[in-house]
């Protein structure tokens, strides 16, 4: 695999040249590699260790992609600083130096698995870039943990993801099982406002279950974002076979009127 032939896979999927572009550039960051043996099965952030995954709305027809940021022999402390670097040369603002300061004294606390990854996504001709900033478990006591806290103490902090063209930041977390006081704050929490409301009723939904269960017995996390945004999600494996979530994803696809995307033609 290389640039030219996810080139070609994007073609086949009628993706934006912004996107075809900025993928064949991402590519190259991290294919062209001492380890052409491991180059395409050695990341972390996929089940199959592919450095390249695309992903899909159900609100319209965009590819978007999450790749790694550098070749696998590239230490994981100087993943960060790659990041910055690949999202310039996309054309994405610069990176303030005090936030790539703060991240990078986060992430000295503790061991890294990953460092940090791109995503990337169509803007009109353009693209938008956010950078996946990884947080040790350690971080816990750093500038960017205790300035933000999660909706229960228990939620651990994952990951950051920092939108270039906004400057906003979504904070990933983790929550382990609640108890009965801990499930009662979450809800009371999420029923505080109609769009976090609807996003749990979607979570309901595709785990099949009340969302008083969902949320005791299905393996989640969230994102809080800056503005007020919050989001749920579930691995793939928490909520039954691949095939019943294809079906459910094209089913709300057709809702919104985007039954002939990218993802049903993938």
């Amino acid at each position: 695999m290389n640039a030219t032939a996810v080139r070609s896979i994007l073609a086949e999927l009628n993706a934006s040249t912004s996107i075809v572009d900025a993928a064949s550039t991402c590519v190259d960051a991290f294919a062209k590699s001492a380890w052409p043996g491991v180059a395409w099965r050695w990341s972390n952030l996929t089940t199959d260790g592919c450095p390249l995954e695309f992903s899909f709305s159900t609100r319209d027809e965009d590819v978007r992609f999450a790749c790694e940021v550098g070749p696998p022999e590239m230490p994981t402390v100087e993943r960060i600083a790659a990041a910055v670097d690949l999202a310039a040369r996309l054309g994405a603002p610069a990176v303030p130096s005090e936030r790539l300061s703060e991240w990078q004294a986060a992430q000295s606390f503790g061991h890294l698995r990953w460092g940090a990854w791109l995503g990337v996504r169509a803007a009109g001709d353009q693209t938008r870039v956010k950078i996946y900033v990884e947080t040790p478990a350690e971080a816990r006591d750093s500038s960017v943990a205790t300035a933000n806290r999660p909706i229960l103490d228990s939620g651990r902090l994952k990951m950051i993801g920092y939108d270039c063209s906004t400057r906003a930041c979504e904070l990933y977390y983790r929550q382990p099982q609640m108890n009965a006081a801990e499930l009662h704050a979450f809800t009371q929490f999420v029923d505080a406002a109609p769009q976090r409301r609807s996003m749990l009723e979607a979570f309901a939904r595709l785990c099949a279950l009340p969302k008083h269960i969902a949320l005791q017995w299905v393996n989640f996390g969230y994102s809080l974002v800056d503005a007020g945004g919050f989001a749920l999600f579930v691995r793939d494996r928490s909520i039954g076979s691949r095939g019943r979530i294809r079906a459910c994803f094209l089913e709300s696809q057709a809702a919104f009127g985007n039954a002939s995307s990218a993802y049903a033609a993938a």
